[in-house]
């Protein structure tokens, strides 16, 4: 599918949406002027019970039935706009795939907190940040899920079947177009501990409640059928409104938590709901479902049963309501109880919960990035004693994937190291981001942007982003320093790592860098490293004719000098001959002066 039809494809989505969504709309006056309605008629009801014997029981009959309707069109109104707003959240996903495909990335979440200049290669590589890969292929919809999808840019696998695993279940929920639509729509919820949410309430008073509820409902049966004056029901309800009252300040500090996290754990309820009903194939999403589903104490059930409890807190928010249910079954006084219930049914499990749904999130994440990028491939992993460590073919940036890019093939040798040269502006940098970033796409499980691509399981690190530091008082060569000593200390407690380096040691004048890059070299040779160096200094490249192993490999990006330089932007074997900077210069200079 071609990036036009995606587009078409969201947009014909906005217009069928839109439709459903005017028609759902016509639907909630309804509910507000029958809720209306029912409320009002409850007063003059209630005022006839009282004063009219004769004809009480009829009349009793019709204010039982007038609650339970308000009861019922506030569950269904409450249904209703929850459908609503999945319509609002779909249109808005759509909405949002569509700036994307243009370009703009301003509607996802960025990363600027996992921002880490001292990382591995998360920094190097523009994977975190305004406009860095994760704001392009962010699309979490928890605060845990984001984590998670995070987390997996900086710990990359480091096993072929955590590898695979991935890969299967990417693939599966690329395919599975509606329902990622279903699971996506709805807003960013963050999450919320709930351990607080525990107040004191004796087991005296619980006991105390229930009689008396039984009790008021058996008086009122026996006033409405005449064996008691009716006068005793209300006098009890009347004392469970006070003795209620009498707890207000504790039920309050749990009504006032749960009006803040009633919409986040209504979200988790609707996101476990559409992941139990849909079957899957593959075994990690199978995984994640047994820990959430399996057993007496399922996700789902604690989920419900907290949403439902968060639910009847906001349905007694009404006058009306906070009496009559006070007066009626000492709901504020039920609600605590059953609050303390739940947690100390469930907060054990809660933790392992979060991080099912966080990985599931994660998932449904990179399999719309996936969907979302025509022509990507699924990497295949290399045998551990295969002669190269990676094979591309026709690769480019993921950066380019909606524009034209010019695709290279490459091969890194099992303890090889590739020297590129090449001009300003030639493409180097953009090659090595390249190799890298698709990497670690592959070992998250995600296509990648190839023709193919084979890699094997290597640790990653990079140097190509080195600045110096004011407030740490950490000069630019220092931190040169600092960094090349960061990655001295991985390859040594590493079984293999793939190293990219450029232009080291900048801070320095040619001949010191020139030294100083080849006895650098020189000491990685001893460990279990593939490189890729980006260089400008073109004496390194005499290292291939030097080394008798065939270690040191040579590459180039040539450019043509003429009127307007021409870029390839492809990669060949070879030492660059051709170099702009002068030639540059010497056109700006000539422009200018």
């Amino acid at each position: 599918m071609s990036i036009e039809k995606l587009k078409n494809k969201y947009s014909k989505e906005i217009e069928s949406t839109k439709a459903i969504l005017d028609r759902q709309k016509k639907k909630t006056y309804f509910y507000v002027v029958s809720k209306l309605l029912s409320a009002v008629a409850l007063l003059p009801i209630l005022y006839l019970v009282y004063k009219n014997d004769a004809d009480r029981t009829i009349l009793m009959i019709i204010l039982i039935s007038l609650i339970v309707c308000y009861m019922a069109l506030s569950f269904w109104d409450s249904k209703h706009m929850t459908f609503i707003q999945h319509l609002k959240d779909r249109i808005r996903i759509c909405e949002n795939e569509i700036k994307y495909l243009n370009g703009d990335y301003s509607p996802f979440r960025n990363g600027n907190d996992y921002v880490n200049s001292e990382h591995e290669f998360s920094y190097d590589l523009d994977i975190f940040g305004e406009s860095s890969f994760f704001h392009r292929i962010n699309r979490t919809i928890t605060g845990i899920g984001e984590k998670s999808l995070a987390e997996k840019f900086i710990s990359l696998p480091d096993t072929s079947a955590e590898i695979s695993e991935n890969s299967d279940s990417i693939s599966e929920l690329k395919d599975m177009y509606e329902w990622r639509m279903t699971f996506l729509s709805q807003e960013f919820i963050d999450y919320k501990p709930l351990r607080s949410i525990n107040v004191k309430l004796s087991s005296f008073i619980v006991f105390v409640s229930k009689v008396l509820v039984v009790v008021t409902m058996t008086a009122l049966v026996m006033g409405i059928l005449q064996i008691i004056p009716l006068g005793i029901f209300f006098l009890l309800a009347i004392a469970q409104f006070f003795i209620s009252m009498v707890y207000l300040k504790s039920v309050s500090k749990v009504g006032l938590q749960s009006d803040k996290i009633q919409k986040t754990f209504d979200g988790y309820s609707n996101i476990l709901k559409k992941m139990q009903m849909q079957e899957f194939e593959s075994d990690k999403i199978n995984g994640i479902k047994r820990i959430l589903f399996s057993g007496e104490k399922s996700s789902l059930k604690s989920f419900r049963e907290l949403s439902r409890l968060l639910n009847l807190i906001d349905q007694r928010g009404t006058a009306v309501m906070y009496l009559l249910l006070n007066s009626l079954f000492m709901i504020d006084i039920y609600l605590v109880d059953r609050f303390n219930k739940w947690n100390n049914s469930y907060s054990s499990h809660f933790d392992s919960w979060m991080n099912c749904i966080g990985e599931m999130d994660a998932l449904v994440s990179l399999a719309t990035y996936s969907f979302n990028t025509p022509g990507a491939v699924k990497a295949q992993l290399m045998e551990s004693n295969s002669s190269y460590v990676m094979e591309a073919e026709d690769i480019f940036h993921p950066f380019l994937v909606l524009k034209s890019p010019v695709a290279n093939s490459f091969q890194l040798e099992r303890r090889g190291v590739a020297i590129i040269t090449g001009a300003n502006m030639a493409g180097k940098s953009t090659f090595l981001r390249t190799l890298g970033v698709n990497y670690i796409l592959a070992n998250i499980g995600v296509p990648v942007c190839a023709k193919s691509f084979r890699f094997t399981i290597m640790s990653l690190f990079s140097s190509m982003r080195t600045s110096d530091s004011l407030a740490k008082d950490v000069s630019y060569f220092n931190a040169e320093l600092l960094r090349i000593k960061k990655l001295l200390l991985h390859v040594q407690k590493s079984k293999y790592t793939f190293i990219i380096l450029d232009e080291i040691l900048k801070g320095t004048n040619s001949k010191d860098k020139l030294q100083g890059s080849v006895m650098f070299l020189k000491a990685l040779e001893q460990y279990n490293i593939s490189c890729v160096i980006a260089t400008h200094d073109l004496e390194l490249a005499k290292l291939e004719e030097a080394s008798s192993d065939g270690m040191y490999k040579n590459y180039c990006f040539e450019i043509e000098l003429s009127e307007n330089i021409k870029y390839s932007y492809k990669i060949t074997r070879g030492i660059a001959k051709n170099m702009n900077a002068t030639y540059l210069l010497s056109n700006i200079l000539s422009d200018t002066l």
